[in-house]
Order: C-alpha cells, then sequence, then structure tokens
C-alpha cells in the first residue's frame, strides 16, 4: 500500500490531474496510512496466529489472562 500510495502521490508531479496529491503528500500518506492499517485489522484479528501465542507468564497481565481463563474453562 506504501508504495502505490507513494507512486501515486509522485505521479502528481508529473499529471496535472492529480497535481494536488503531490502537492499534499505528507498528509495524504498519514491519513491513507490510518485508513490502510484499520482496513487490514479484521484480517489480522481472524489470524490464527493469534491463537499460538499462549500467554505463559509469571507476572503481570500475561498472568491474570491466564488465570482468567483456566478459571473460565474450569467453571
Amino acid at each position: 500500500m506504501l508504495i502505490v500510495m507513494s507512486a501515486f502521490c509522485a505521479a502528481g508531479q508529473w499529471i496535472p490531474a492529480i497535481g494536488w496529491a503531490y502537492d499534499y503528500a505528507a498528509v495524504l500518506g498519514i491519513a491513507l496510512g490510518f485508513v490502510g492499517y484499520f482496513a487490514i485489522l479484521p484480517f489480522a484479528r481472524r489470524s490464527s496466529l493469534r491463537s499460538t501465542f499462549v500467554p505463559s507468564g509469571t507476572l503481570g497481565e500475561e498472568l491474570a489472562e491466564l488465570t482468567s481463563e483456566r478459571s473460565e474453562s474450569h467453571a
């Protein structure tokens, strides 16, 4: 996405119809970065990678998550 949007903004230097993209490339890049992030976020949440990372810590948040999961599975 970064490459595509960078190419689009750079093309604005030579193509008058999208010259505004070149003028506002920094703002456009940040805005489209947020849009792209939120667009792929649902796919990342459905990923099978999440199930492979099991909390196994002995302190803090990992211990709290592990303890709550164990208590919910025994109830």
